[in-house]
This record gives C-alpha cells, sequence and structure tokens, in this order.
C-alpha cells in the first residue's frame, strides 16, 4: 500500500509540474470567463428595444400576428422573473396590404438599420397557411424562430375565430395558456410537488 501511495504522488508531483497542466490550470477558467461573459453580455444587448415589421397581403393576419407577437413577448418578461431587469421591449409595425414587389423597400430599411427585421406572410388563394418569411441582418435574431413560428399560428387561429364571430376578448382568453399546477403522492394524499428539490436532490 505505501508503495502505491509513494507511486500515486510521484505521479502527481509530475503532472503538476508540466507544462500542459500549468497552460490548462490558466486556460480553463479564462473559458469559463469569456462563456459566461458572452451570456450577459448578449443578455444586455436582448434588453434594448426592437424594430420589426410585420408585411402581408392579408391585413387581419398581419394584425393577429402583431397581436401575437407582443403577446408571447409580454409572456417572456413576465417568466423571466427578475423584476429588476428591464423588460424586453418589441416595437412590431404592421404594413398591409402589400405585394411582393414591395418588399425592395423593406430589404433597405433592414440594411439602413431602420427596422431590425420583417416578417414576410404570404397568403396564396386555397392555401390555409401562408408563407412565413423573417428577413433580419443576421442569422441569430432577438426574436427566436419557434417564438415566431409559435406567434404565426396563434395568429391563424385567432383570424379564423373573430371570422366566426368570436370577440377579441374572448379570442385573447381562448389563446391564453392554461395555468398547469403538477403534484405527486405522498402517504396516499397529492400534495404540492417540488422539482427543484428533487432535481437538488438526485
Amino acid at each position: 500500500m505505501r508503495e502505491a501511495l509513494l507511486i500515486a504522488k510521484r505521479e502527481y508531483v509530475e503532472r503538476v509540474r508540466s507544462k500542459a497542466f500549468r497552460i490548462s490550470t490558466v486556460l480553463i477558467p479564462l473559458a469559463f470567463a469569456a462563456v459566461f461573459g458572452m451570456g450577459a453580455f448578449s443578455g444586455k444587448m436582448a434588453t434594448g428595444a426592437r424594430n420589426i415589421v410585420v408585411a402581408s397581403n392579408d391585413p387581419v393576419l398581419a394584425q393577429c400576428t402583431r397581436t401575437e407577437l407582443l403577446r408571447a413577448r409580454a409572456t417572456t418578461n413576465e417568466a423571466r422573473g427578475d423584476q429588476n431587469a428591464p423588460p424586453q421591449q418589441l416595437r412590431v409595425e404592421v404594413k398591409s396590404p402589400i405585394a411582393y414587389g414591395d418588399l425592395a423597400a423593406l430589404n433597405n430599411q433592414v440594411e439602413s438599420k431602420a427596422i431590425d427585421g420583417y416578417l414576410w406572410l404570404n397568403v396564396q388563394p386555397g392555401q390555409p397557411v401562408p408563407e412565413a418569411t423573417y428577413v433580419s441582418r443576421g442569422s441569430a435574431d432577438f426574436i427566436g424562430a419557434d417564438k415566431m413560428q409559435g406567434a404565426i399560428g396563434d395568429a391563424l387561429v385567432r383570424e379564423a375565430l373573430m371570422n366566426h364571430g368570436v370577440a377579441s376578448g374572448q379570442a385573447d382568453a381562448l389563446l391564453r395558456d392554461v395555468d398547469l399546477k403538477t403534484r405527486q403522492v405522498k402517504n396516499g394524499k397529492a400534495v404540492a410537488s417540488d422539482a427543484s428539490k428533487g432535481f437538488w436532490g438526485a
């Protein structure tokens, strides 16, 4: 046993004295600092106001999409839970009805940074779902593609409800997310579950 400890000690000392160990000791904390720094910087950049345009040949769908995008942004701000952090602002303008040939002016606005991007919803006759394209200066953008797709889907539902005589307030209530409470059984009773407690316990 003593010989094994001596060998382990010798190996450890040799590793510590190696140049690779010294370099990795410095580089690994710097890499973690860079990752956290980029995350904090991107979060700070995301808190600023963003301007986008919803363009479509269907004015009702364009207005419904604007409503859903603003609703999604408000939900995101509530979910963040940090009362001290400034809310992420989003300004959405509607340009409708317009045709495909009118998009050149919007491209110029994106390039000149007058707007951050535009969502083009092209409704084809006989097609229930429009062709949706989001154009911006970069691939990484303030609005996630999944959230934008969700907003467009909700907008289509909202438009269909309005076409069937459902008032805007009723549509808001129907499209609102359901607050799902989770419970777990303990000693034969359903009690409130604590996912964070189970996670840290694991």
